[in-house]
């Protein structure tokens, strides 16, 4: 996307924390891609816009990890929790095999 514009990013910094980095963009620090729930209040007070990216090469991706403490005994919330969020993401659900195999 950058390259097809003729532009090459230069990334000075990276924060883990989306406070921060909105506060940095609203110093006229930099710019951020962020996801467009992370900043409603900002573009409603007109501090913060939207610009929205089209056509990229690959689309934006958000690794997602869950952990659970090993021998631990899970509440069916919990289970059913995972079973959803292992069927969305097309994934394996290796947490209900560990539980089957402890049982």
């Amino acid at each position: 996307m950058f390259l097809r514009a003729g532009v090459v990013p230069e990334s000075v910094m990276e924060l883990d924390d989306m406070e921060t980095t909105k506060h940095m963009v609203e110093a006229g620090l930099g710019v951020a891609i962020l996801p467009v729930v992370s900043f409603e209040r900002e573009r409603e007070r007109g501090t913060l816009a939207r610009v929205e990216i089209r056509e990229m090469e690959q689309p934006a991706q958000l690794e997602v990890g869950v952990h659970i403490l090993r021998n631990r005994i899970l509440a069916p919330p919990i289970h059913e929790f995972l079973r959803i969020l292992t069927r969305e993401f097309g994934v394996e659900n290796t947490f209900q095999a560990a539980a089957a195999a402890r049982a």
